[in-house]
């Protein structure tokens, strides 16, 4: 049976690597709050605090002998509740296990969270950004419309006063191909040099992303299966604002419990839980661009 340092080595190898994994396997990892950015009110609370600062109105006339004049600023918490606790357990039992503990049970950890874990955050996560949106568009994407619709998404965020370094996009895999290819075409013609994939479009960044976690709406599964259905339309492309996205993990549980810790069986037992929630303040829904397949 491995000894106690093993064990330890283990779990502090799983508390790391979960963190890592899952910046490698979310696609919506990289909208992710800075700290500053959120406030959480405490542990026994499911609310969190986002800041958004309000002027009291825009310029007025200078005057040479009073100097401006004044205005007000109010800096206002939007409240989110955290609502997503979800988790699940395993347990490998102690002869299968006993001389390959450490290598089956970090198998399994980067295999839960790159299979379940980073598919339904990204899955919810764009949902829930597709629901506050103001901004959608059903379309069949060909050819000969991909770069016109994703140029009218571009155009329509800029009117809106988005900032340009702010805006991100993520794209189907079928859309990236046809933008790809309509790319790749017109630099053959104008002689421009050909790259094999494309990470930025008009100076904003390009992530894919996988069919199954892009799609307008998703049910959340509490049966023994358990993840996530979809049960919308395929998304084409959403463009957005970063500071359009709020999305908060308050809590991770990665955890491996010894067989004399385990005491309704002979086995080791690994436990992952994961608390939390996204949503999109107020003042920025009109910071999401989405297009989707028209409805059947």
């Amino acid at each position: 049976m491995p000894s106690l340092n093993t064990i330890e080595q283990v779990q502090s190898y799983l508390a790391s690597l979960v963190d890592l994994v899952y910046k490698q396997e979310s696609v919506s990892s990289v909208l992710d709050l800075p700290p500053e950015k959120v406030r959480v009110l405490d542990n026994a609370s499911p609310y969190i605090k986002i800041p958004k600062i309000i002027f009291d109105g825009g310029l007025r006339n200078y005057d040479r002998g009073d100097g401006a004049k004044k205005g007000g600023i109010t800096l206002e918490w939007e409240y989110m509740k955290l609502e997503q606790d979800r988790g699940r357990a395993f347990n490998i039992d102690v002869v299968e296990n006993m001389e390959s503990l450490g290598v089956i049970l970090a198998m399994m950890s980067s295999e839960y969270i790159r299979i379940h874990v980073s598919p339904e955050l990204d899955a919810y996560r764009f949902w829930t950004y597709y629901d506050k949106s103001e901004h959608t568009k059903e379309e069949n994407i060909t050819d000969e419309n991909a770069e016109d619709a994703l140029g009218t998404a571009i155009a329509t965020l800029k009117d809106e006063e988005v900032p340009a370094n702010r805006l991100v996009l993520f794209c189907s895999n079928s859309f990236y191909k046809t933008l790809k290819d309509n790319v790749r075409s017109r630099r053959l013609v104008t002689g421009e040099a050909v790259q094999n994939g494309i990470t930025r479009y008009d100076d904003i960044p390009v992530y894919t992303v996988p069919k199954n976690r892009f799609n307008t709406k998703i049910t959340i599964l509490d049966t023994d299966d358990g993840g996530y259905s979809t049960t919308g339309k395929d998304i084409n492309f959403m463009l957005m604002d970063k500071e359009a996205a709020v999305q908060y993990v308050k809590h991770v549980d990665n955890k491996i419990f010894t067989p004399a810790e385990n005491i309704l069986a002979d086995a080791y037992h690994w436990r992952y839980r994961i608390f939390h929630d996204a949503s999109s303040p107020e003042n920025k829904h009109k910071g999401i661009y989405v297009n989707s397949v028209p409805s059947a």
